[in-house]
């Protein structure tokens, strides 16, 4: 990676036609393959930088290109294309249909569950079993049953260790 950049900055730096800088000749002399590179770019430089011997365009060649140009029949334009993409319209209907099936299926009537009738009212402050037993006869069986399972777990850990209590007794 740093001989990467090391190459990039030997690169600016022949590009701008600007001479290595003596920090820049340190580090590329310190290093085999950046040096190898440095001498490398600068030998292509130089070469690129001196014309070929020996070839020289024609004077007519210009003029020959030109007419040979002009004299090709020009190409019709294509027809305009649409301005937006082939599958917006695809996307298009495909969002109206979910549109339409979800309003479909949003109106449609639904039954409301079945709601069991109060057996007693809240007029007096029954003790605690008897308001768990009450909620239960009163609210919906699915918001009570994770409740009333929980309870029933509670009451047979209390058994359990009313049972290992008494087994560990002399």
């Amino acid at each position: 990676m740093r001989t990467w950049l090391l190459k990039l900055r030997v690169s600016t730096a022949m590009d701008a036609r600007r001479p290595l800088t003596s920090a820049l000749r340190r580090k590329v002399n310190r290093s085999p393959q950046a040096a190898r590179f440095a001498q490398t770019a600068l030998n292509l430089d130089r070469a690129l930088r001196v014309p070929p011997a020996g070839l020289e365009t024609p004077s007519a060649l210009h003029r020959e290109i030109m007419r040979a140009v002009r004299a090709v029949a020009p190409t019709p334009l294509s027809p305009p294309t649409l301005a937006f993409p082939r599958w917006f319209a695809a996307a298009g209907a495909f969002a109206c249909a979910v549109l339409l099936l979800a309003g479909y299926w949003l109106n449609q009537p639904r039954a409301l569950p079945a709601t069991q009738p109060v057996a007693q009212t809240f007029t007096s402050h029954p003790p605690a079993p008897d308001l768990i037993g009450l909620m239960a006869q009163t609210a919906p069986s699915s918001v009570v049953s994770p409740l009333a399972e929980e309870f029933e777990r509670v009451g047979q850990d209390l058994d359990r260790t009313e049972r290992f209590l008494l087994a560990s007794l002399p």
